[in-house]
């Protein structure tokens, strides 16, 4: 019997990775006691995290499903590129962003 619990785990994209560790941290910090920080600064910081990994996820579905919109659409190549441009754009900016207030 083999026992692998990471064997269904996809972390193909940055967000599910950020989820993944702060949620990784928010449960460490649950158990064990840290000397250097606060505890709850820590445990608030990895909420905090998650939170930003949830929006990023949901703004990347967001903008995936208007892209897709526009391509199914048939628009004109400059629309489907500009749609594209303004996502990645908008991840950036809620990334940058959400660093910021986590970090803060």
């Amino acid at each position: 019997m083999k026992l692998n619990l990471l064997e269904k785990l996809s972390l193909n994209e940055y967000y599910k990775v950020i989820i993944y560790i702060s949620g990784l941290i928010l449960i460490m910090s649950l158990f064990f006691e840290t000397k250097a920080i606060d505890q709850v600064i820590v445990q608030i910081k990895a909420v905090k995290a998650v939170i930003l990994g949830l929006v990023l996820w949901l703004g990347h579905e967001i903008f995936q499903t208007i892209a897709n919109y526009l391509e199914i659409k048939r628009a004109s190549e400059e629309d489907c590129v500009a749609a594209i441009t303004f996502k990645y754009i908008f991840e950036i900016v809620i990334l940058v962003v959400g660093l910021v207030i986590v970090f803060n």
